[in-house]
């Protein structure tokens, strides 16, 4: 991951490129000046988050897969994989891989995720020291059907 400042006195945009896409998360500045930036800690770490398949259809049974980025974060490996979830679902598996968390989700667990072209869906968890992460991609989603007879 690398800071990033767009010439804001507010905020610094933190940019992190996944897989060949970038995620941003804004944080709000404290002080700034003479080349340093200091930011307000917010005891939540922003790592990149790869959500498979990338089209999501909320009609559709299963699970989906969010390859979390730990690379950067040493004693990830002792991640309490219950403390993982998105839009509400917790996370039913995970395994870690090349510096990854891979967690599986079951779509039916998914809360109040719109049907759209560009969804933000973020995944949260907790290290072994209480400290937060959160991660956000951008999925395709497709709405569960109505019911037949029902319009």
């Amino acid at each position: 991951m690398k800071n990033v400042c767009r010439c804001s006195p507010l905020v610094v945009l933190l940019v992190c490129a996944c897989a060949g896409a970038a995620q941003i998360q804004s944080l709000p500045v404290i002080s700034a000046g003479s080349g340093m930036i200091f930011v307000q800690d917010t005891s939540v770490a922003v790592l990149c988050v790869e959500i498979k398949p990338e089209t999501l259809n909320l009609g559709s049974k299963g699970t989906f897969t969010a390859f979390i980025d730990l690379a950067s974060n040493p004693d990830a490996a002792n991640i309490d994989v219950s403390t993982v979830e998105c839009a509400g679902a917790t996370a039913v598996s995970g395994v870690f891989a090349d510096d990854k968390l891979i967690v599986k989700f079951n779509r039916e667990d998914l809360v109040d995720v719109p049907a759209g072209e560009a969804v933000e869906l973020t995944v949260t968890g907790q290290f072994p020291d209480d400290r937060s992460f959160a991660g956000t991609d951008v999925i395709r989603v497709i709405a569960k059907p109505e019911p037949k007879g029902k319009k």
